[in-house]
């Protein structure tokens, strides 16, 4: 076992893939409690939480899983509004423009 998985979900976020925590707000969470998303650095909830996991481990985990160390701490603003997670800034530049709808979506 890795030296670094010291508790349950750290075990479980080194072994498991697509592993997710809950949300750490316990009682506190207005989201219900879910599974939280990764943001690129840290694990966050809908309700606005996000997790604290120690510099080491979170390289860890992206080792084990693949992820890119230079990958962007912050979510991609618009990416984060789609799953509901509060963005931590706003976009620099405009928004994506929206998918034009096929004939089949407009007779649904």
């Amino acid at each position: 076992m890795n030296a670094l998985a010291t508790t349950t979900v750290r075990k479980n976020l080194l072994e498991r893939e697509g592993y997710t925590p809950y949300c750490g707000e316990a009682l506190m969470c207005t989201a219900g409690l879910p599974r939280t998303t990764w943001d690129g650095a840290q694990f966050r909830c809908r309700c606005g939480w996000r997790s604290e996991f120690p510099a080491d481990f979170i390289a860890a985990y992206k080792a084990r899983w693949g992820i890119p160390c230079d990958a962007s701490t912050e979510p991609d603003f618009f990416t984060a509004m789609a799953v509901g997670i509060p963005p931590i800034s706003a976009p620099a530049g405009p928004a994506p423009a929206p998918a034009e709808t096929t004939s089949e979506q407009e007779n649904e």
